[in-house]
């Protein structure tokens, strides 16, 4: 507690440049006030809406992904090397990748070519199942609009159901299919199905981060206190469920338990930025807490200053890249690839575990993050920017919660080949 209380003092000294040009109202399009009988606010929610979720984009988006990498042969020289470029940005990730896990992402796009995809993706027991969870998924999100309970500090923790998500849909899949590339490409999209949920709400509260920290209260609706509330609101929903003590802390020191964290990781973003300067021709506007526009080897970009390249990595994420709008979208395509190859690769399951942490670590945290990116975009009124921050998170979830149009599928476009 004095150490997180120390951190958002030094915070408070640091001196950090922010636009003003935003637009508050902004907020309300994409949240509602919750207000109790006294008019205080009780909760913030989602705007209300006929939302219709549907697991069938992920389905439709993993076949034409995976149609593509079989007619591109992904998996031969030299377009593994392209692919490996394109993934991580430049021919640097060489210095990166260990040789083992190289060879791991090769074998995982050499057993993507083996797949028979009609017979998997026209199978009738494999609709059926992705018919059954979907069903499974609506019953969830329909009853979740709600991303911060200013009044209720156990609000998120006794409400944690992913788990139970995942066993249902995995119990599914081992049940009903009856071959190993069912229950593979069956298992791959219900995984990023319940990591797209997660990362709903998440990506969503982040956004809420953005407008606390760049805007007054008043002009949200809000109180001082009102403000308090809402962070520690945010980050009790980010308590494992296996952490009681943890859920008794915010518990116990309500009012301050989320501006603490706030006011320390937004010190760790600082730290980030200070500590890579020297890797950038320029440093332009500080967008927010956790994202910065550079400009590195002549290219113009905003950097996450919360979430690293990939696992051991010093240098901020890529988050969004001004001459080139949809890289972030087609390398995050790329690396789901080599997801749903790995569980192909016959390998003991600690080795595909440890190799889809460093892969996970690539993009994962990254897409959440980057809500607070798209409450900037939408604050300053640019509605592409937004709307490619969210389909960059290939997450048909947030798509229908922010009536994203789906775009065109940026690695269909092979210029990069």
């Amino acid at each position: 507690m004095a150490k997180l209380l120390l951190s958002l003092v030094m915070l408070l000294g640091t001196a950090t440049a922010f636009a003003t040009d935003l637009d508050a109202t902004a907020f309300a399009k994409r949240f509602e006030l919750v207000r109790n009988a006294q008019g205080g606010v009780q909760m913030i929610a989602l705007k209300k809406g006929d939302v219709q979720f549907s697991i069938q984009q992920i389905v439709d988006d993993m076949r034409k992904d995976l149609e593509f990498a079989q007619m591109q042969n992904l998996a031969a020289n030299p377009q593994f090397d392209i692919v490996m470029n394109e993934m991580n940005g430049g021919p640097d990730w060489q210095q990166n990748w260990k040789p083992e896990q190289r060879e791991m992402a090769q074998r995982s796009y050499r057993e993507l070519m083996k797949v028979d995809i009609a017979a998997v993706f026209e199978n009738p027991k494999f609709k059926d199942v992705m018919k059954r969870f979907e069903s499974k998924v609506k019953e969830h999100l329909m009853g979740h609009r709600v991303m911060a309970h200013l009044n209720d500090s156990k609000y998120f923790y006794s409400r944690n159901v992913a788990k139970q998500l995942a066993n249902f849909g995995f119990n599914l899949a081992r049940k009903y299919l009856d071959n190993v590339p069912l229950v593979n490409i069956a298992t791959a999209i219900i995984n990023e199905a319940i990591v797209n949920i997660e990362e709903r709400r998440i990506f969503h509260q982040n956004m809420i981060l953005f407008y606390l920290e760049r805007f007054e209260p008043a002009q949200l609706g809000m109180t001082k206190d009102e403000f308090m509330y809402a962070k520690s609101s945010v980050y009790e929903s980010r308590i494992p469920w296996f952490l009681f003590p943890e859920s008794k802390k915010a518990q116990a020191m309500w009012r301050y338990y989320g501006s603490d964290y706030f006011g320390f990781y937004q010190l760790q973003c600082d730290n980030r930025l200070e500590a890579n300067t020297k890797n950038y021709l320029e440093v332009g506007e500080r967008l927010c807490f956790a994202f910065s526009v550079v400009n590195e080897k002549g290219q113009k970009k905003i950097v996450n200053l919360m979430d690293s390249r990939w696992l051991l990595s010093s240098k901020p994420a890529d988050a969004y890249i001004f001459s080139e709008p949809h890289k972030i979208e087609r390398q995050r395509r790329l690396i789901r690839l080599v997801q749903m190859g790995v569980q192909f690769v016959p390998v003991p399951s600690f080795v595909r575990s440890a190799f889809n942490t460093f892969v996970n670590s690539m993009y994962v945290n990254q897409e959440k993050t980057e809500g607070a990116l798209h409450g900037y975009f939408e604050a300053a009124g640019l509605r592409d920017e937004a709307n490619t921050v969210v389909r960059q998170a290939l997450n048909p979830f947030l798509s229908q919660d922010l009536s994203v149009p789906a775009g065109p599928n940026a690695l269909l476009s092979a210029d990069w080949l």
